[in-house]
């Protein structure tokens, strides 16, 4: 059974219940009203395997697509919603316009409504000589404002005189846009994990970061029997702590952890890990902790741009 299948469950419930990263009243859009309880209770009493046929379909297995597949599966069986459109893109005069993440109409409140989204996992720094800190990704060319930026983009599409004359059989004058942003924001190890930023959700899901080449020197001082450590797999990183999923990868040692990463391209790939203590009784896992090589953020890469659609205003 390939890995995404395995914790299916597990992480369309992350998906769908986790915190967004973006504070609602702060916002620069409007965000996607949380699942209702009862929409969450008949999903899991569906059981896994219509999500695992339906993930098996996923052309990509990279988180991204991931998350949008396990949303996809949520609109199609929400009785609050009919999907329109998915991944459609738009022509007008033989050039494209661009292309919508979701269209659904919301039955509740009768309006249709331009859904874009992303799964992310940023990191608190700073940039060059710049004294404002920045979210970036673990591929430093990702920053939470160029995303914002791309998702003003991307909801202007549904304001385009020739898409909303393609759905005006649905007798209404104008779509409704939402975003949808889930995932984590990594503070520098042993700093205050708060933020003054108004734009962030303060029920934010929290771990913290720390470059490789510092983390392999702490780990000859980690206690011997007190905890353990597991590397989460990317489709891991979308589980909630203590998850049966992120207990089933395998469990490290520090001095298996340190001889792994020992081992690695230090200079390329980063690393999710999370940290279990160990009692008599069951690990916790009580942090996760993201592993960037030494050069990160500033690593040599051309300077992020943003495409630029012909979408009029």
């Amino acid at each position: 059974m390939h890995e995404n299948n395995a914790h299916a469950l597990d992480m369309l419930n992350w998906a769908l219940s986790s915190p967004d990263l973006l504070a609602a009243e702060h916002a620069p859009f409007a965000l996607c009203r949380a699942p209702e309880a009862a929409e969450l209770e008949c999903l899991n009493d569906k059981g896994e395997q219509p999500l695992i046929e339906h993930l098996s379909r996923t052309k990509s297995h990279f988180i991204g697509p991931l998350f949008e597949a396990l949303w996809l599966y949520y609109l199609t069986n929400s009785p609050n919603y009919e999907l329109v459109a998915h991944n459609q893109q738009f022509q007008s005069q033989g050039k494209t316009l661009g292309e919508i993440d979701f269209l659904v109409f919301d039955k509740q409140n009768e309006s249709l409504v331009h859904q874009e989204l992303a799964v992310k996992f940023y990191l608190k720094t700073n940039l060059d000589h710049d004294p404002k800190p920045y979210w970036v990704g673990p591929n430093a060319i990702d920053r939470l404002d160029l995303k914002l930026a791309k998702f003003e983009q991307q909801l202007a599409l549904s304001k385009h005189p020739q898409i909303r004359e393609r759905f005006k059989h649905y007798g209404l004058q104008s779509i409704r846009t939402e975003v949808v942003l889930k995932g984590m924001l990594f503070h520098q190890n042993h700093s205050t994990p708060e933020t003054d930023d108004p734009l962030i959700n303060p029920a934010h899901l929290k771990g913290q970061w720390q470059h490789m080449d510092d983390f392999i020197d702490t780990l000859n001082s980690e206690p011997s029997s007190e905890y353990c450590w597991r590397i989460l797999s990317k489709p891991l990183w979308m589980t909630s702590l203590n998850s049966n999923s992120a207990r089933s990868a395998t469990a490290l040692s520090a001095r298996q952890l340190r001889d792994f990463l020992e081992r690695q391209d230090q200079s390329q790939r980063a690393h999710l890990v999370s940290r279990w203590l160990i009692n008599d009784v069951e690990e916790i896992e009580t942090s996760r902790l993201m592993l960037v090589p030494s050069s990160w953020p500033n690593r040599p890469h051309s300077a992020p741009t943003l495409q630029t659609t012909s979408v009029d205003k």
